[in-house]
Parts: structure tokens; sequence; C-alpha cells
């Protein structure tokens, strides 16, 4: 197992998630009969919420992988769609700044304050998780993963749970229908190994939009277990710049020199 070298929690900016809910298409009253249920009304409740163009969150985030191992952090994640995606880390309880992580369309930066170091990648590196995609981060980070409608998805009913599965792509999405959110996505391979799971708990309102508090993304292959939890959450609030503010001294290395 290769470890990195000490580039603070930055990389655990990894991802992760929140949601919306608008009152659902369909009422749920008895699981057992499916004749009452369609496909199609369980597909317009889930897709009626809709991605904001941008968010500010602050959390505390936890990771256990193969390229870092450390304490909990506190997090604070600025992203706008398609333009850049910020992730700015301190110690909790010190109000110290560790670092932080910018991605942009084609490269992702990790700054250690500590050692006035930043790593950079472009985002084919194997660093780079394509959940930090600045085109569809909004989609993760605030867990509005969709199923796709397809002639191969399956609906049922498991312990009270109601699952879409897509045999094809060998994935599954539980669905909570209280607030119709998908708040599980899990990815098989082709023997029904689990091999990635994305995971949306413990809501809350703000407003009158629910938001899952804790969010988990584990991936079996890389040995990656995240947490995060919300504290806070803005929706498309004006950001402030998304930048660095790098000083003069610091040094740039390239993620390549490294593995």
């Amino acid at each position: 197992m290769t470890h990195m070298k000490p580039v603070i929690p930055l990389i655990l900016l990894i991802m992760i998630g929140c949601t919306s809910s608008r009152p659902s298409n369909i009422t749920v009253d008895n699981f057992k009969d499916l004749s009452l249920i369609s496909m199609e009304s369980v597909l317009d409740s889930v897709w009626s919420h809709i991605p904001p163009d941008s968010f500010m969150a602050v959390g505390n985030m936890a990771m256990k992988s193969p390229l870092y191992s450390g304490p909990e952090v506190r997090a604070e994640i600025l992203h706008r769609r398609s333009d850049s995606l910020m992730m700015i880390f301190s110690i909790r309880g010190l109000g110290f700044e560790a670092g932080r992580l910018l991605v942009t369309q084609d490269s992702i930066f990790l700054y250690d304050r500590v050692s006035k170091q930043v790593s950079m990648a472009d985002t084919s590196h194997p660093v780079f998780l394509p959940v930090l995609q600045v085109d569809n981060a909004i989609e993760s980070l605030l867990g509005y993963v969709y199923p796709i409608a397809s002639d191969a998805l399956d609906l049922e009913f498991t312990s009270g749970q109601m699952i879409l599965k897509n045999p094809l792509l060998h994935r599954s999405y539980s669905v909570n229908t209280d607030y119709w959110r998908i708040t599980s996505v899990l990815q098989h391979d082709d023997s029904g190994s689990l091999v990635e799971g994305l995971y949306y708990n413990d809501y809350f309102k703000v407003g009158e939009i629910y938001y899952p508090r804790r969010v988990v993304y584990r991936n079996l292959h890389t040995e990656t277990n995240i947490i995060l939890t919300y504290s806070r959450i803005t929706i498309d609030e004006p950001l402030k710049p998304l930048n660095f503010d790098l000083p003069k001294d610091v040094r740039r290395i390239s993620y390549s020199d490294q593995y």
C-alpha cells in the first residue's frame, strides 16, 4: 500500500452530498401492492427535484484510504456548476486552515499550507475521483444522482424499502418515499459483489428543502471510505472568488512525480 506524503486532509475533499425535496407525485401506503405504483410515477417523483447552479456548505469530513488516513477536519465547500469546485480544510477546534483543494474543468490542485506545497494533476490522473468533475459535481455532492429511465429498470420492495434495479448496469438505487430522494446508489461487478456505494441519510430541513445531514462514500477497489456530515448548506447564493491566494514562495509539484 502506497501512502501519500503528509498532504493534509485535503484529499478528504473527495466528494459527497446533499438533497432537496418537493411534494411527491404519488403516495405509497402498501408496498405489497405493486399494481398501484408505476415505474413512470416513481421516476417522475424522483426527478421532480431540480439541482441548483451553485452551493456553499460547511461540515466535518473524515477519510480512510490507501492515499490518506487522518483525523476528521472541518470542510468548507464552494462549487459553481461547470466552473470550479473548492474545499477549504481547517483543524477542528483550532480554526487553523490546513489547506485547500481546487478542481477546474481539466485539473486538480491540492495546497498544503503547512509545507507551502501545491500538488497538481490533470483530471485523468488516478488520484482524481470522477465525482469531483465540475460538470456534474453538484449531482454527486448534493445527492441529485438519478436513475436513467430504461426498459432494464425493475421496481422492487425489500424490507420495507423501494429499490430500483438496473441489471444491465449492475446498479441499484434505494428511494426514500417520504422525500422521494435517492438514499443509496450501489454498484456491483459482474459477479454481484459490491464495488462502490454512496449513501445519504439523517435528513434535516433548511427552509423548505430537505438535505441528508450525513453522506458516506465507499469504494472497495481503492479501499476508500469517506464520511461527510453537513452542519450548514446554502443554495444558489453569490459565491466569493474561488482562488488559493497562494504565497509567492509556494512549491509546485506534479502528482506524477509522487506516484
